[in-house]
């Protein structure tokens, strides 16, 4: 898991704002907060989001709850999986992702759904609109 520090905050000086995470998981790195669970994890683990000014005040705080599921919850389920997005899903290159990390893991079998996606994988399937917003989507 990963929360990237720029798709919180739109700011023109984003580059110039410190950030602060706490959570028990995890690692603070320069542009994100990462964490790959274990499955002596499983649990749910607060996590908080700071964002500081240089002169260090609290511009933004943000909290929630990381829920860390047991590996095996829902082995022998499918799901269905439906991707929205503008450009970076019409690109499907994360979807692609997707279908490779689902088919590695054998607890999980998940089929991704949509009218999208690139004509050589009937498996890489979303509703990705280049250029599209969520009014957009919802107009039409």
């Amino acid at each position: 898991m990963n929360v990237y520090f720029d798709n919180i905050i739109l700011s023109p000086e984003s580059d110039r704002l410190l950030w602060d995470v706490d959570c028990a998981l995890g690692a603070h790195q320069r542009e994100r907060w990462t964490a790959v669970p274990t499955a002596e994890q499983v649990g749910e683990h607060p996590l908080t989001v700071r964002v500081v000014s240089p002169e260090m005040q609290t511009l933004l705080q943000m909290e929630t709850t990381l829920h860390v599921l047991d590996p095996e919850a829902g082995a022998g389920r499918e799901i269905t999986v439906l991707c929205i997005g503008a450009s970076g899903t019409a690109a499907s290159h994360y979807t692609a992702r997707l279908v490779e990390l689902f088919a590695a893991d054998p607890a999980v079998e998940a089929r991704l759904i949509g009218e999208a996606g690139p004509e050589d994988d009937p498996r890489n399937r979303h509703e990705g609109c280049g250029g599209w917003s969520c009014r957009t989507f919802v107009e039409n």
